[in-house]
C-alpha cells in the first residue's frame, strides 16, 4: 500500500527543481555572456581576428537563446506537472478550477511559441556561424 505525498511535499519537489534550472541556468548565462565580453574586448588579436570573431559571437547569442528557450519551456512544463500532480492526489490546484482549461492551454499556447521560436529561429542563429565559417575557410585554403 503506498501513501500518496502530501501537498507541501509535491511543492516543495517542484520547487527546489525550478531553483536548480534557474541556478544553473543563471551560470550558464553569466559564462555565456564572460566569453562574448572576453571575444569582443581581445577580437583584435591573431587569432580570434582570423576565426571571425563576429561568427563565433553570434554563434553563442544563438547558444545563449536555445538555453534561455529551453529553460523557459522546462520551467512552463514543470508548473502543468505540478498542478497535475496536486489535482490527481486531492489537493487544491494551483489556480481556480474554472481557470484551470484557459490556463493550462495559455501555457501549453507558450510552450508551443516558444518551440517554434527556438527549431526556427534559434537554432539556425547558432548553427548558421559554422557553417559560414567552413565556407570562409575553404575559400582561404
Amino acid at each position: 500500500m503506498s501513501s500518496s505525498p502530501s501537498e507541501p511535499d509535491i511543492k516543495s519537489h517542484f520547487q527546489l527543481v525550478r531553483s536548480i534550472d534557474i541556478a544553473v541556468v543563471t551560470t550558464l548565462m553569466i559564462i555565456n555572456i564572460s566569453v562574448i565580453t572576453f571575444i569582443i574586448r581581445r577580437r583584435q588579436l591573431q587569432p580570434i581576428k582570423v576565426k571571425g570573431w563576429k561568427l563565433i559571437t553570434l554563434s553563442l547569442i544563438g547558444n545563449m537563446l536555445v538555453i534561455f528557450s529551453d529553460f523557459f519551456i522546462k520551467y512552463s512544463k514543470s508548473f502543468l506537472n505540478e498542478n497535475e500532480q496536486l489535482v490527481e492526489n486531492g489537493y487544491p490546484a494551483l489556480w481556480n478550477l474554472n481557470d484551470a482549461n484557459s490556463a493550462k492551454q495559455h501555457i501549453n499556447e507558450t510552450m508551443c511559441t516558444s518551440q517554434s521560436l527556438r527549431v526556427c529561429l534559434f537554432w539556425p542563429v547558432f548553427f548558421i556561424p559554422y557553417f559560414l565559417r567552413s565556407i570562409r575557410l575553404m575559400k582561404i585554403f
